[in-house]
């Protein structure tokens, strides 16, 4: 199809965006028109005379001190006047003239991003030679024009308060209604932003909220996570804008994270900065404080500088930054590895936790007979365990890569089974470039322009973060590099004072190519498999150790967008009306495993006969017997070339911001979003069509472009219309009291990876190899693939070209277009000492939402009732012969044959649209404007999140797509539970305080040495505590179970929760087979830990001269040393059931001791036998330390 490492596709796609981009933006400029209020704010106002008659004509200068450049309005016949968007900033001046009136003069004015800033002035009969000047401070903090929810995080907060990886996203969960879905940040270094991107707004599914920066998208529509993260001297401020927002503002079922970058102004300002740790200020971890366990090795510097100032005086500015780290930690970790013996096949000493002897028995000398009517199978068993007929492709395989044992394991149970026997460090590294470039340029007195240039790059070497990789690199590390860049050029335009027009014109590049330390080594040859096994990278095996990473890949996404938007100024309308275009162009090469996957049952070296074991025995066979054996149970190998996905947006929007009364204000908005259903360039997708009957088979491949289908498979959504209606109302003469509220539709992005098509058959296809006789080895490790592996050929394979192959399948009869509707109603009161209080009810409702992916091929629950002796009994197979391996046997199970497609694998119904959400939350807030060197921000959320297995881009982190599918495929609503996310309870408090010591203090000696000594101090804090996450309980050893039953008069909640055991083990049973576990899909009563965290930051700041100043700082997270633990397991395991009558019938479990507490400590029956069952064993850092030294000026 291409060769898709050798990117000639990749340049392709790059020349085509750039000529598209070039053409709209050529188009755009001959537009002119505006974008208001992204990356920007505005000031607006209504000019009154003594009478509260509107003063029309009124002159209005605003001007931004520190720039020194004027814009001139006049107020229309309705005395109200409207800003153009305004470069952010703190220190604005609005001057109000008209002839026969003083003039009024507003200083400090503050613009923040996104804000409509009220200036009102009522002008009082007298002379323009005499002017009344007021101090913004006197004037409200609230939000009187708006229904938008959200707090402002400035550059000061961004930029001072204790950010454990100095990542200024981090900050967006100081704001009421945001949550993080990972955990405590184990090791709390900036990364790309793809953890802290993962947050819900107000109960959105992670990775569908939208990122801006600068007004242009900032976001990496494939994963639904930040696409340039850009460190926190780069950036102004930011708001999380959330309820009910302009319509400007889409692609979201939250909320927007609205970024501005820093601007220079007509004096230099800059810095030059380090922070630095080390392991040796770091506590232990809560789990490594037993044994010898040390502590991680801990190597990390981060350093760079900023500069701002002007080209022209008053003209033309710039701004400057660039950062980078170096980071290198060592996680000390156990491991399993085969002892001498072991690797010789000697198994002689072979038993299980409880000293049971292990037997094996020769895979290759399986005898089937039939007794009785019904199958027996029987092998022979090993001489004294010992497994003589070596693989050498094994041999050589545990040779190259296995190193054998160097510790003695810690308990008795671990020494029989040899685990964890062997102890090193795994050695992570992370490097980081971040820089971030912008001009600003005014052409006139009505013409601002402006470009801003971002970057960002990371290496890590796939060993950050301590998982389970054997010390060899070969074998264990994926080296990963990811480059984002974005250039941005904007064009602001006044016609007239009642007319303001924005262009913003950007593109977006990101690259990620990642491969295996392995890749272009020739392995397969080496270890001594033959030709049919790609040489990509060593073989994925599955015997009982870990597993390694053996993925290579390549991803890259342009994203050229246009953005424009006219502002008109009628009477006290202030209408925007404009469009944003996109294209997307996304490439894809992820090959995994790309010299296949082999597994090694144990069940193929264990007696298949079913009798008893002898007594002191246990008939478990043992995997890496098989493995040395080289008996492959199953295998499977994808082929894959990269796909090009594509497909462009189109939004229309407009918005009404209608000052109806001198206290009212309406937000009436509508967005119309057309987003094109993504498809691949080459016509590379493919999908199963349930329906449609070919030779015999109902149910059949498409193939894109092909037999009348188009290039993809769901249908285009033309309807999506977003209105908005919000209103902001003071409720009291004094302006002090507002009421705000609203309700507001919002559509995702849909260009990202669980919307995109199936590739089957095109850029991915898989062979599966199994045995072609049950209870056979399916081939042997030596002998590589039974058959070559299938090769994209794509609608070459036909119809029926996956029959005997696991399929994928889009229903479009479910890809409605996801929705979120959003109710708020909030109360907001500006109390002394310039506090406001805010209390907030926010609604979500979202439907039709991506939800877990569910297997089509299940059997129907109205076919239990056989039971597990005849659905697993042999019956005569209809299509043997007809397809190849073991769907063409003579013989298949009877479950087999009742499934709706028995000549399919799975048939994955891949993020079907019928998901649903529903969030009620409370949120509170108070925030202190900096007053007396003080600054305040608090904020609690109280509700619940109520779904049914929703899914996004981001769902894999931290596990939070675990249980996102469904039991029972037949009763799908049965899934409507809590969240496994939802948090139910958050407080959230950050604060700056300036120690009023020194210098123009209030605690001054007066004397330049002291106040020096004494002076420059500043405390920071943040402190974050929520309760835990709901539990979800999985496994079953029931056939189609995967949860477990209630145990009747158990409850799951105990007393005294530990660590060691989290919840009530035994209140779980195994349900008889061939039946669904009642545990719901989240426990309704128990939940995993909560999180209790400060951190503190202590700043010594020292004028060295009247420009420059050295800023030392000590900043210490989770400063109190608190154990935040992680979840607890929640796999539940238990013994087979009993057969009686045909099935397997569950014995329940029966309570037979407790400890002191009551806690439940013995049972009998099917009760859970897994150790690890409601324990904890990981934890988040400990306290750490960071130490740091800045230059100011």
């Amino acid at each position: 199809m291409f060769n898709f490492m050798r990117h000639p596709s990749v340049t392709t796609l790059r020349l085509r965006a750039l000529v598209m981009f070039a053409l709209i933006a050529l188009l755009g400029f001959g537009v002119r028109s505006a974008n208001a209020q992204q990356g920007t704010g505005n000031i607006i106002g209504v000019v009154k005379d003594s009478t509260g008659a509107a003063v029309v004509g009124a002159t209005v200068d605003i001007e931004n001190v520190d720039r020194q450049d004027i814009i001139h309005l006049t107020t229309n016949d309705s005395g109200f006047y409207n800003s153009p968007p305004l470069v952010l900033g703190s220190n604005y001046k609005v001057t109000v003239k008209h002839a026969g009136f003083q003039t009024s003069v507003l200083t400090g004015v503050a613009v923040t991003v996104g804000a409509r800033v009220e200036a009102d002035a009522d002008l009082k009969v007298g002379g323009v030679d005499s002017a009344v000047t007021v101090e913004a401070a006197q004037a409200s903090t609230l939000d009187t024009t708006s229904a938008t929810l959200g707090a402002v995080i400035g550059e000061k907060s961004i930029q001072e308060l204790p950010l454990n990886g100095r990542n200024a996203i981090a900050l967006t969960t100081l704001t009421p209604g945001v949550r993080v879905n990972t955990t405590v940040a184990q090791s709390g270094f900036a990364n790309r932003g793809t953890n802290l991107s993962a947050i819900s707004i107000n109960g959105s599914p992670t990775g569908s909220n939208s990122y801006i920066l600068d007004g242009q998208s900032n976001l990496s529509t494939t994963t639904g996570e930040i696409a340039v993260n850009p460190n926190v001297d780069s950036i102004q401020e930011f708001k999380v804008q959330s309820g009910v927002f302009s319509a400007q503002y889409g692609f979201t079922l939250g909320g927007v994270v609205n970024l501005a970058s820093r601007t220079g102004t007509n004096q230099f300002h800059g810095s030059l900065y380090e922070f630095l740790r080390n392991d040796i200020f770091n506590a232990r971890n809560y789990f490594a404080t037993v044994g010898s366990v040390s502590k991680p090795v801990l190597r990390y510097n981060q350093f760079g500088g900023a500069i701002g100032g002007p080209i022209l005086h008053d003209k033309a500015f710039f701004f400057g930054n660039f950062e980078t780290y170096r980071f290198i930690q060592a996680f000390p970790q156990f491991l399993s590895v085969p002892t001498a013996a072991f690797r010789a096949g000697d198994f002689s000493q072979l038993q299980d936790s409880n000293g049971n002897f292990i037997p094996l028995y020769n895979p290759y000398t399986t005898v089937a007979t039939t007794v009785g009517g019904s199958t027996v199978y029987t092998r022979q068993r090993y001489n004294n365990n010992q497994v003589t007929n070596l693989d050498p492709v094994s041999v050589a395989y545990q040779n190259a890569f296995y190193p054998l044992p160097n510790i003695t394991p810690a308990t008795i149970g671990q020494q029989r089974t040899n685990t964890n026997n062997y102890q090193f460090n795994n050695r992570g590294i992370s490097n980081m470039y971040n820089a971030l470039g912008r001009v600003d340029y005014h052409l006139g007195s009505n013409d601002t322009v402006f470009a801003r240039f971002a970057y960002y790059s990371n290496y890590t070497n796939g060993g950050t973060g301590g998982g389970t990789y054997y010390p060899n690199p070969v074998i264990a590390n994926r080296y990963d590099t990811y480059t984002a860049k974005e250039l941005l050029v904007g064009d602001t335009h006044v016609f007239s004072s009642s007319l303001i027009n924005d262009l913003r014109l950007s593109i977006e590049r990101q690259e990620f190519p990642f491969q295996a330390a392995s890749a272009g080594q020739n392995y397969p040859q080496k270890l001594g498999l033959p030709s049919n096994v790609p040489n990509f990278a060593i073989p994925t095996v599955g015997n009982g150790l870990p597993a390694s990473n053996q993925t290579i890949g390549y991803r890259a996404y342009t994203l050229p967008e246009v953005t424009d938007t006219v502002t008109k100024i009628i009477r006290r309308h202030s209408l925007a009306f404009g469009f944003d275009w996109r294209y997307n162009a996304g490439a894809n090469l992820q090959r995994n495993a790309p010299s296949g996957t082999f597994s090694f049952a144990a069940g193929l070296t264990n007696d298949p006969s079913g009798a008893a074991p002898a007594a002191g025995t246990v008939n478990s066979g043992n995997t890496y017997a098989t493995f040395l054996a080289g008996a492959v149970s199953a295998a499977s190998i994808t082929t894959n070339t990269g796909e090009l996905d594509r497909a462009f947006s189109f939004s229309a929007f407009v918005q009404d911001d209608w000052q109806a009364t001198d206290r009212l204000t309406m937000n009436l908005g509508l967005r119309w979003d057309y987003q094109q259903q993504p498809f691949e360039q080459n016509n590379g997708y493919s999908n199963f069509n349930p329906t449609l009957t070919s030779g015999g088979f109902t149910g059949i491949m498409q193939y894109a472009n092909t037999g009348g289908v188009g290039r993809n498979f769901v249908p285009e959504s033309y309807k999506d219309f977003g209105p908005r209606v919000g209103f902001a109302y003071k409720a009291t003469a004094d302006g002090k009291t507002v009421v705000r509220g609203g309700i507001g539709i919002y559509y995702p992005l849909f260009f990202n990876s669980i919307y995109t098509g199936q590739v089957n058959g095109f850029s991915a296809t898989t062979t599966t190899y199994n045995p072609n006789v049950t209870n056979n080895p399916a081939f042997q490790f030596k002998n590589g693939f039974p058959t070559n592996p299938l090769q994209p050929i794509g609608a070459a394979f036909g119809p029926l070209g996956f029959l005997g192959q696991g399929v994928g399948y889009q229903d479009p009869t479910q890809w409605k277009s996801p929705m979120s509707q959003q109710f708020t109603l909030s109360a907001e009161r500006q109390i002394p000492y310039d506090v406001v209080l805010q209390a907030t009810y926010v609604g979500n409702h979202g439907v039709h939402l991506p939800a877990g992916g569910y297997n089509l091929n299940s059997l129907n629950p109205t076919n239990f009732g056989l039971g597990r002796t005849a659905l697993q009994s042999q019956v005569t197979n209809p299509y043997a012969g007809q397809i190849s391996g073991s769907f063409g046997a003579p013989t298949i199970t009877r479950a087999q044959s009742l499934l709706p497609f028995p000549y399919y694998g799975a048939v994955t119904t891949y993020n079907p649209h019928n998901g649903n959400l529903h969030a009620d939350y409370l949120e509170l807030s108070a925030q202190r404007q900096a007053r007396s060197g003080l600054t305040v921000l608090f904020g609690y959320t109280m509700g619940k999140l109520l779904d049914d297995s929703a899914n996004s881009p981001l769902a894999y982190l931290n596990g939070l797509a675990a249980n996102n599918g469904y039991q029972n495929v037949y009763n799908r609503r049965a899934e409507y539970s809590l969240d496994p996310s939802d948090v139910s309870q958050r407080a959230t408090v950050s604060a700056l305080y300036d120690l009023p010591f020194g210098r123009g203090q209030k605690f001054s000696t007066h004397n330049g040495f002291t106040d020096r000594v004494i002076g420059g101090f500043q405390f920071n804090v943040i402190g974050v505590f929520q309760t835990g996450t709901p539990l979800t309980i999985t496994g079953a050893n029931a056939y189609t179970a995967t949860r477990p039953n209630y145990t009747p008069g158990q409850k799951v909640a105990i007393a005294n929760q530990s660590p060691t055991k989290w919840f009530n083990t035994y209140a779980f049973q195994n349900p008889t087979d061939y039946t669904f576990g009642n545990v719901p899909r989240t426990l309704p009563h128990v939940r995993g830990p909560g999180t209790e965290n400060f951190d503190l930051s202590i700043f010594k700041t020292t004028e060295i001269t009247e420009r420059f100043k050295l800023q030392l700082r000590a900043e210490a997270f989770n400063v109190l040393n608190h154990a935040n633990f992680g979840l607890p397991n929640t796999t539940f395991a238990a013994n087979t059931n009993t057969l009686v009558n045909g099935n397997g019938v569950s014995a329940g479990c029966t309570v037979t001791g407790a400890d002191a507490s009551g806690t439940p400590n013995a049972g009998t029956g099917n009760c859970n036998t897994s150790s690890s069952f409601g324990t904890i064993t990981s934890a988040a850092d400990g306290r750490s330390l960071q130490l740091a030294a800045k230059l100011i000026f």
